[in-house]
């Protein structure tokens, strides 16, 4: 099963990935298009950690400075390597 299978299957979550709403899923949308591979975009069932982390930030239930990737893995206590 390709990628773009995997995401047109019937998987109940679709993308999880921090601030995948406004940078991923367009990019991986426009390729789709590109490259003729679907003709399905990825638009719903998508779990943005950027969004979530920012509400627990709101909400004072985490206490971060930023939202940033690296920020929430030293908080967490995860190692982090980008990408």
């Amino acid at each position: 099963m390709d990628f773009n299978e995997w995401c047109t299957c019937n998987n109940p979550i679709k993308v999880i990935g921090h601030n995948c709403k406004a940078f991923d899923l367009d990019f991986i949308n426009k390729k789709n298009i590109f490259y003729h591979l679907t003709n399905n975009t990825l638009n719903n069932n998508i779990i943005d950690t950027l969004a979530l982390a920012r509400e627990l930030k709101k909400n004072n239930l985490i206490q971060v400075d930023n939202c940033k990737q690296e920020t929430l893995a030293r908080y967490f206590n995860i190692d982090y390597d980008a990408h």
